[in-house]
């Protein structure tokens, strides 16, 4: 298919006719990198399903092969679960949701144009829109929330509830979007929640942890053994790059996700550091942003200003 796109590009339209110029071609052409992506964030930004395939063209032109899909954070839950029917209860409105059939649709589509759907559950951080239907699986911590907002609301990591609807969530999305990899986030999980939570007081009490750290590297890796019952053992699991830096252990197939410089746990003088310090420790990388955040096409950060 990107072979395709090649010729096609050789193609202009003169007068009434489509022409190609300099013929014969002889073309030698491959990927350097087998991942090449977009992340799409239609949780913040409500994408319908049309433009989502605008998308998708464009990066079947741009031989691009990956559509990371952010389908959920904090600000809403949009997809229509129908094994979650009151996840529904996050989202921006009863208009402004994808459907089990959008998902597939998409994900249908993508393949056709040679592009992936990789689709990403992002926990614990980022999540607190499942508890307008689903508060029982989200940590006490109200002074927290209240002080500086919904972005500081974590999934609790103590309750059986939190891991049995992630479960059902992974396995419904991920047949949905059976690609070989699936992204499980893990970014900005802010420590506030869990020290204010007096049930994660008296989980780590219990367990014997002295740090939110510990907390943490518990629930990824409990998340972590769930993500493969739910999807596979044959999965490649993925990990934004704060669950390495916050000194979480995970086996050495999961592949991380390297897109800032600097976090609470870490100072990352660089990109490129933060990518040998992952390599070096067995892990494999992709690369989502420049070293002055000129791939991160928001509108407060890198170049989304110019």
């Amino acid at each position: 298919l990107h072979a395709l796109a090649t010729a096609s590009q050789l193609v202009e339209a003169f007068d009434d006719r489509l022409v190609v110029r300099g013929l014969p071609w002889s073309i030698e052409d491959a990927p350097r990198f087998a991942h090449r992506g977009m992340l799409v964030d239609s949780s913040r930004h409500f994408l319908p399903v049309d433009l989502l395939k605008q998308q998708i063209d464009a990066m079947s032109w741009a031989k691009l092969s990956v559509l990371h899909w952010h389908i959920t954070d904090f600000q809403a839950a949009p997809f229509a679960s129908a094994v979650l029917p009151k996840l529904l209860k996050g989202a921006y409105s009863a208009i402004e949701v994808y459907t089990p059939d959008d998902v597939s649709d998409v994900v249908r589509y993508a393949k056709d144009r040679g592009v992936r759907v990789m689709m990403e559950l992002d926990t614990p951080g980022h999540a607190a829109s499942f508890g307008a239907g689903y508060p029982e699986i989200m940590s006490d911590c109200p002074e927290t929330v209240a002080d500086l907002g919904d972005a500081y609301q974590v999934l609790d990591p103590t309750s059986n509830a939190t891991y049995d609807l992630l479960g059902q969530l992974l396995a419904e999305l991920g047949a949905l979007a059976p690609d070989a990899y699936f992204h499980l986030g893990g970014d900005e999980v802010y420590a506030q929640c869990w020290e204010e939570s007096p049930t994660v007081q008296a989980f780590m009490k219990a367990q014997g942890f002295e740090t939110v750290d510990e907390v943490e590297n518990y629930f990824e890796n409990r998340y972590l053994g769930v993500a493969r019952t739910a999807l596979g053992g044959d999965r490649v699991l993925m990990a934004f790059q704060e669950v390495f830096d916050n000194n979480v252990t995970l086996p050495g197939d999961v592949v991380f996700d390297v897109w800032k410089q600097g976090n609470a746990a870490t100072e990352v003088p660089s990109i490129p550091e933060e990518i040998a310090r992952i390599v070096k420790a067995g892990h494999r990388v992709v690369l989502a942003n420049g070293n002055s955040g000129e791939w991160y096409l928001n509108d407060g950060w890198g170049n989304g200003n110019d």
